[in-house]
């Protein structure tokens, strides 16, 4: 949902209201946490892959 959310923010650009810009961040966050090699959990990574596609 949040990856979602992301995907709307980046195509609606300066449109985008104040709350939905706070969450896309969030998700950009979250997923570059879960993207690092320092996160070592690959059922949630595996999940963000599937999210993702």
């Amino acid at each position: 949902m949040l990856l979602s959310l992301k995907m709307a923010v980046e195509q609606a650009g300066p449109r985008a209201a104040g709350t939905a810009v706070y969450w896309s961040q969030f998700a950009a966050k979250i997923e570059a946490h879960i993207e690092s090699d320092g996160y070592l959990d690959p059922y949630i990574r595996g999940c963000l892959v599937k999210a993702k596609g």
